[in-house]
């Protein structure tokens, strides 16, 4: 393992799993197309750079899905919005840059939890922690956008530890109650 400039030791991504990731990403790429979805919604983006960020967002979600699931958790294909991405409330977003953020859209729901792993699929992986939607969806996080784009935040505070991240709903949770959709 190899030490980043910001000090964290990034955990190796095994061939398998960006093998899987990449087969997963093309079947979400082929799904999308199949049901006319728009890639441009949200960042204009080549086909290369969709598989690119397809297959990160993938590698994260497998790490972390696997890891509170079991070994054999396989990620939905194209459920934006209606399904989680782990359990019943754990959504995995993914970064390239070790200063990145977590990016939380105005689609999101802002009571469930929002995981971020930085992925470098030649370096390998590092989970930062999780927060609650409504923690970053604040005006302190909030992105100027021009009035033609979606809102966006891109969090950059405290995170939850990873190691506190389970399936079970914490019980602060429902004190969330008012920002379930």
């Amino acid at each position: 393992m190899s030490e980043s400039p910001e000090g964290f030791r990034w955990k190796p991504i095994a061939l398998s799993i960006i093998v899987e990731a990449t087969k997963l990403a093309e079947a979400r790429e082929l799904q999308s197309t199949l049901l006319k979805l728009n890639p441009e919604n949200s960042v204009k983006r080549t086909t290369w750079q969709r598989m690119e960020d397809n297959i990160n967002s993938i590698i994260a979600e497998l790490v972390i899905g696997r890891k509170l699931v079991d070994r054999k958790w396989v990620p939905h294909c194209n459920k934006f919005h209606t399904v989680a991405d782990v359990g019943e409330d754990i959504e995995v977003r993914s970064t390239v840059y070790p200063t990145g953020g977590l990016i939380l859209r105005d689609n999101d729901d802002p009571s469930r939890r929002y995981a971020l792993v930085i992925v470098d699929a030649m370096k390998g992986y590092k989970e930062i922690g999780w927060i609650y939607g409504h923690e970053g969806m604040t005006e302190e996080w909030k992105v100027k956008t021009q009035a033609t784009e979606r809102p966006y935040w891109r969090y950059h505070g405290k995170y939850n530890a990873p190691i506190t991240l389970t399936l079970d709903r914490p019980k602060d949770a429902q004190n969330s109650h008012e920002f379930a959709w």
